[in-house]
């Protein structure tokens, strides 16, 4: 247990920092803390991330601080570049240990960034065509690749971006497709095209329908309540008459 209470008091130290704006010094006890949860995940006490968010009784739970130091560590590179170097190594080690996709996307995003962040564009350009050779359905490499253009080259890389995002856009079988049509219909709406702009808006919210329809709780008919007379048995299984039970 005295490991885990480690953990638990580095992260929330690391937490208590960054309130502060002390994104160093709070990114500092963050890797500290993950140094110690690889050293557990290598021993084999728990299986993955979430598994060990089960063995002990956390503050903050490792699947939610993890996303957290991802984040933060770009802050921390804002003033000491090294830290860049040391969000690519943490994502790539929690793409080792924690292996959901909404993880996966926010960690290859995460790295593809840190490299940015450092001026190594040709390594993002690598990176994403990797990334998509071998998931090529994946709507968040699109997005964070398109992103990259976008924002790093101001008006210059707006073409770019379009290009990526309309490759993904053409893909049938393509996740998040609701999040690459709200990203089209932003984009569009800084190069000021509006008409292209309310097509993907209209796009998305077609596929939000599409998804709302298709989804287990959607209700295609309207539930039917039988009405249930005064002197009948309750429906509660009672015994008692409905009037004598839970009639109102």
């Amino acid at each position: 247990m005295g490991q885990f209470k480690t953990i638990d008091e580095l992260i929330e130290e690391g937490y208590r920092l960054i309130s502060n704006n002390d994104y160093l010094g709070g990114c500092d006890r963050w890797l500290a803390a993950w140094e110690l949860i690889k050293k557990l995940l290598t021993e084999g006490i728990a299986k993955d991330i979430l598994d060990l968010n089960s063995k002990y009784r956390w503050k903050q739970y490792p699947s939610n601080y993890v996303q957290d130091v991802e984040a933060e560590l770009r802050n921390a590179g804002i003033e000491d570049s090294v830290y860049h170097e040391k969000r690519i190594t943490f994502c790539k080690e929690l793409l080792e240990w924690y292996r959901e996709e909404t993880i996966i996307n926010n960690a290859r995003i995460g790295i593809a960034e840190a490299y940015s962040d450092l001026g190594d564009a040709d390594a993002v350009e690598r990176l994403y065509t990797e990334w998509l050779r071998d998931d090529p359905e994946c709507g968040w490499c699109y997005i964070g690749w398109s992103d990259h253009h976008r924002f790093n080259e101001s008006g210059e890389g707006y073409a770019r971006a379009e290009e990526i995002l309309l490759a993904g856009c053409a893909r049938e079988s393509l996740r998040d497709k609701i999040d690459l049509a709200d990203r089209l219909a932003e984009l569009y709406e800084e190069m000021d095209m509006p008409a292209k702009s309310e097509q993907f808006e209209a796009i998305r919210n077609e596929l939000i329908d599409v998804e709302l329809k298709n989804s287990p709780f959607h209700k295609t008919e309207p539930t039917r309540v039988a009405k249930v007379g005064r002197n009948e048995p309750c429906p509660c299984g009672s015994g008692k008459k409905y009037k004598k039970c839970c009639l109102p």
